[in-house]
């Protein structure tokens, strides 16, 4: 709980008495989820080796104990540590085998997640049809998900799309979804985590290098006004037309 609100000393200091007592214990449950807590400061500092090996030993062990849906979301950091390393074929590889994995035992939040980040792959190789339809695929299934939909995760497909938009000179489309993005983050309390925080004003820097303030603001506006829903009816609308989309 204090590392999600930001606080990664005292989560360090918890994660590590966790670890030691449940390997005392034997608990490898929860030996795994310490050392998956434990990656993320360093991920935070950017200090990615560390990272690396924290969420590989947390894959590992709940592969041990057989809890495929953790190892999967052991994994899924694991692919992110593996790509801040420049290493894109293992990360890649790995969260196509996420995906394989989440769909046969039906984790919706695993498939949704990764086939999002699948998209930012595609973004960046520029096949943005491909990265279009997975992006569509994981908002339909963060905002169906089972309960309630999940409008965090669902939010940062918006700044995705957002980039998509940017890259194929729409910046007034991009600024909505950004504007649409911020409305839902303040109404949930989201946390703007330092990985998509550095996205975002990147993608804000290349909209504002194409708009004046006015228009960046009204823009900005029109998208706290829509839904998710309508954000990506949007951005889709707006893309078909694009070269190369």
């Amino acid at each position: 709980m204090v590392g999600d609100l930001g606080d990664h000393e005292k989560s360090t200091l918890w994660a590590e008495e966790a670890l030691g007592i449940c390997r005392t214990l034997g608990d490898g449950w929860g030996e795994g989820y310490a050392l998956l807590m434990l990656g993320f400061p360093f991920a935070e500092r950017d200090e990615w080796p560390e990272a690396k090996e924290r969420f590989e030993q947390s894959m590992l062990r709940f592969l041990d104990i057989d809890d495929q849906r953790w190892a999967l979301a052991a994994a899924r950091r694991l692919a992110w540590a593996l790509e801040e390393l420049g290493d894109m074929e293992r990360s890649r590889a790995l969260r196509e085998d996420n995906l394989r994995q989440a769909r046969a035992i039906g984790d919706a939040h695993t498939e949704a997640q990764t086939l999002a980040w699948l998209g930012e792959y595609e973004i960046k190789d520029g096949r943005l049809g491909e990265a279009i339809a997975l992006l569509t695929e994981a908002h339909r299934i963060h905002s169906e998900h089972p309960g309630q939909p999940d409008r965090y995760w669902d939010a940062i497909v918006l700044c995705r799309f957002a980039r998509i938009a940017i890259g194929e000179g729409n910046a007034r489309t991009a600024a909505s979804l950004l504007g649409c993005w911020a409305a839902i983050f303040e109404e949930i309390e989201g946390r703007e985590e330092p990985w998509l925080a550095k996205k975002n004003q990147e993608t804000i820097a290349m909209i504002r290098a194409r708009l004046d303030e006015a228009a960046f603001d009204e823009a900005w506006e029109k998208g706290r006004t829509l839904s998710a829903d309508q954000a990506v009816a949007m951005v889709r609308r707006d893309l078909e037309e694009a070269p190369g989309v």
